[in-house]
């Protein structure tokens, strides 16, 4: 078992598939906590893309009332050549969105397309009353 399935199967495991098209900007609740008292780590976040227009971008964020932003894909541009994949490593452990906050991918504007796969887990950080 691998240490990001440890947390995945300690807490509580969220995966999400995201078949992004080109003509669409946001993608709301991509991951979603249980409830107000979660928080969602997110590991890994893996994509394909398959169509990129320059100065195009997706900011993977919460939810929060000001969203915290995790990370940003653009064109990356290494000598002059475009590496259109998208590939980003939290650890085991995760980084964590702002307690009881979905993930939300912000588009710049319409122009990447291509498939996304985001691991994380939920873990309860706040106390609550049961409903």
């Amino acid at each position: 078992m691998t240490e990001y399935r440890r947390y995945q199967d300690a807490y509580g495991p969220l995966f999400a598939d995201v078949v992004a098209v080109a003509g669409t900007q946001n993608y709301n609740g991509v991951l979603v906590p249980r409830d107000a008292n979660h928080t969602i780590y997110v590991q890994r976040i893996v994509g394909a893309i398959t169509t990129h227009s320059d100065g195009k971008s997706w900011t993977f964020q919460d939810t929060a009332g000001t969203p915290v932003p995790i990370h940003t894909y653009g064109d990356e541009v290494v000598a002059d050549v475009i590496q259109p994949g998208l590939s980003v490593d939290f650890g085991p452990r995760g980084t964590p969105l702002t307690q009881g906050a979905s993930l939300d991918i912000r588009g710049s504007a319409a122009g990447l397309a291509g498939r996304i796969h985001i691991e994380a887990y939920q873990k309860l950080t706040g106390v609550g009353v049961p409903a």
